[in-house]
C-alpha cells in the first residue's frame, strides 16, 4: 500500500512538477520580453530637437548660461533668451563681430571680439560702457568686482562697474597677449606670450611670483585652478600642471607635465581630473593631482575607417558624469568620466559651430548652426550597458 502510493506519488509527482517548471519558465521569458520593451522604449539613449531659435546673426561664437537665460553672441548682435520658452528678451547691436563667448557678473554681460570689448545690462541689453582697444582684444576674464584681458601687449584690470582702468601690465620683448587669465580671491595667473607665468595682486597689478620658462612654452593656453595648481595647455604639444604657492622654488613650480604627441586645442577640468583630446587619435584623462593616467579612449586608427571620429575642435563639456565630445563629423559622442566608456554616440541633423552647451541640472544641450540658430535638445542616456572603452 505504502508502495503503492509512493509509485502513485513517483507518477503524479513529475507530471505536476513539469506544469510548474512550465508557467515559471513561461512567467520568466514574458516577464524578460516586458523588460526588454519597456526598456527598448523607456530606456535608450537619444537626443531629440525641442526647440529652436533664430538670432539676428550668421556666426556665434558659444553661448553662455545664467539663471534660465541664454546668451548668444555672433557677428552682428548680442541677445538674451529665456530658455523655458524660447522667448527672446532683449538684443543688442555689436559695433564689430564677437569672437568669444559672452563673460558674464551679476549685473552685467560682456561681449568681446578682437576689434571691441563692452558691458552691457543684464535685465535690459542696455550699453553700460565700451573700452577703446589700443591693438587687438585676447580673451576676457572676470574675478569679482573686475575684468581681466589683454590688448596687444599690454595685461589690463578694469573696474566693472564703469570700464575705469584700474592697472595695467606690459609684456616686454615684442609678445602679445591672446589667451585668458584665470584667478581666485585676490590672484590672478595669466600665461604670457613672452614664455612667463605671472601672478597679479588682482587689485594693485603687483607681481607676487613669476615664473620664466620659455624653453618649454610661449604661453599657456585655456589655464584652469585646481586647488593650489594651474592646469594648463602648453605651446609643445603638452598639458602642465603648476604649483601656485608664493614660495614654491622655480625647480618644483611644474608638478607634473604629460606630453601628448601632437597640438592640444583645448583641455576641460571636473572633479579632479583633466581631459582632453589629441590629434594623435586618443581622449586622454589623468589625475590633476599627480598626472596619473586614468584612462584614453580611442578616436582614430587612421587607416580610412568609417567609424574614426572627426577631428574635435569643439571644447569638450562635462555633463553629469559624463564627458560630451562633439565632433567635425557633426557627430555628439558621450563618454563615462570614470571610465572613458562609450555611453551613446550620435550625429546631427544639422551643420553646428564647434561648440555644445550643457544647461546644468537638466537634460538640455544647446547647439548653434551655421546660420545663427540656436538648437535646444534633450539628451536621455540609457545607464544601463555603456560599451566598453577602446
Amino acid at each position: 500500500m505504502t508502495a503503492h502510493n509512493k509509485g502513485a506519488d513517483n507518477h503524479v509527482g513529475p507530471f505536476i512538477f513539469f506544469r510548474r517548471s512550465a508557467s515559471i519558465i513561461s512567467a520568466t521569458a514574458l516577464f524578460g520580453l516586458w523588460c526588454f520593451f519597456m526598456g527598448s522604449f523607456a530606456q535608450a539613449s537619444s537626443l531629440t530637437l525641442t526647440a529652436k531659435w533664430q538670432t539676428d546673426n550668421t556666426t556665434l561664437t558659444p553661448m553662455s548660461y545664467d539663471d534660465g537665460i541664454v546668451y548668444a553672441s555672433g557677428d552682428n548682435t548680442l541677445e538674451a533668451w529665456r530658455l523655458q520658452d524660447g522667448v527672446r528678451l532683449w538684443q543688442a547691436i555689436l559695433p564689430s563681430p564677437a569672437h568669444f563667448r559672452p563673460r558674464l557678473s551679476e549685473t552685467l554681460v560682456i561681449s568681446a571680439g578682437r576689434s571691441h570689448l563692452n558691458a552691457w545690462d543684464r535685465t535690459t541689453g542696455s550699453l553700460i560702457w565700451s573700452y577703446k582697444k589700443s591693438a587687438q582684444v585676447a580673451v576676457p576674464y572676470i574675478l569679482q568686482d573686475a575684468l581681466f584681458f589683454g590688448d596687444g601687449q599690454d595685461f589690463i584690470a578694469l573696474n566693472l562697474t564703469d570700464g575705469s582702468e584700474r592697472w595695467r601690465f606690459h609684456i616686454e620683448g615684442g609678445a602679445e597677449i591672446h589667451y585668458g587669465a584665470i584667478g581666485r580671491n585676490d590672484t590672478v595667473y595669466l600665461g604670457a606670450g613672452d614664455g612667463v607665468v605671472y601672478a597679479f595682486d588682482a587689485q594693485t597689478g603687483a607681481i607676487k611670483w613669476s615664473f620664466a620658462n620659455g624653453a618649454d612654452w610661449q604661453y599657456l593656453r585655456q589655464i584652469y585652478l585646481d586647488g593650489d595648481l594651474i592646469i594648463a595647455g602648453g605651446y609643445h604639444d603638452e598639458v602642465l600642471a603648476i604649483q601656485t604657492g608664493n614660495s614654491v622654488p622655480d625647480d618644483k613650480r611644474i608638478s607634473w607635465r604629460f606630453y601628448a604627441g601632437n597640438f592640444i586645442n583645448s583641455q576641460l577640468v571636473a572633479n579632479g581630473n583633466v581631459y582632453f583630446w589629441s590629434p594623435t587619435g586618443w581622449i586622454y584623462a589623468m589625475n590633476n593631482r599627480n598626472g596619473k593616467h586614468l584612462w584614453r579612449h580611442n578616436t582614430h586608427q587612421f587607416k580610412g575607417n568609417s567609424k574614426d571620429w572627426g577631428s574635435i575642435m569643439a571644447e569638450l563639456q562635462a555633463k553629469d558624469d559624463h564627458i560630451l565630445a562633439l565632433d567635425m563629423k557633426r557627430t555628439l559622442h558621450v563618454l563615462s568620466q570614470k571610465t572613458g566608456q562609450d555611453t551613446f554616440s550620435t550625429g546631427l541633423t544639422f551643420v553646428p559651430r564647434p561648440f555644445v552647451l550643457p544647461i546644468p541640472n537638466s537634460n538640455h544641450l544647446l547647439f548653434g548652426d551655421l546660420n545663427g540658430g540656436v538648437l535646444v535638445h534633450e539628451l536621455l542616456l540609457d545607464k544601463a550597458s555603456p560599451q566598453p572603452s577602446q
